[in-house]
């Protein structure tokens, strides 16, 4: 990631049918593994047990 150029970032690319900033790909992947990580510490709670 540190090779991407600054202005690579905020340029938009498709994906599918989805117009999307390189940005805004990232925060999405960042926000996905936030909510798994929420449903993987909850799985494992002792409290489900």
């Amino acid at each position: 990631m540190k090779k991407i150029e600054a202005s690579r970032w905020t340029e938009f690319f498709l994906i599918a049918q989805t117009e999307r900033t390189l940005s805004s790909y990232f925060q999405g992947l960042i926000e996905q593994d936030i909510h798994h990580m929420k449903q993987i510490k909850e799985a494992l709670s002792p409290e489900r047990s």
